[in-house]
């Protein structure tokens, strides 16, 4: 088994983690909108918060890959 080989294998692998992480948010919001039928979906989704916390999240990833 080559490198490109290993490569090919962990891209696939963080792909379909990505889909089914993508999947899950679908999933999840669509069982909130059914819990708040009534209400418009700003009242209780703030769009922002994931970007910020992604936004965040970033720089803290990049320092854990490059501490060893």
């Amino acid at each position: 088994m080559g490198a490109y080989e290993i490569l090919a294998y962990l891209l696939l692998g963080a792909l379909l983690g990505a889909l089914g992480q993508g999947i899950r948010v679908i999933v999840g919001l669509k069982k909130k909108s059914d819990e708040h039928l009534t209400q418009p979906l700003r009242t209780w989704f703030d769009p922002q918060r994931p970007v910020v916390e992604l936004v965040e999240l970033g720089p803290s990833l990049v320092a854990s890959a490059s501490c060893c």
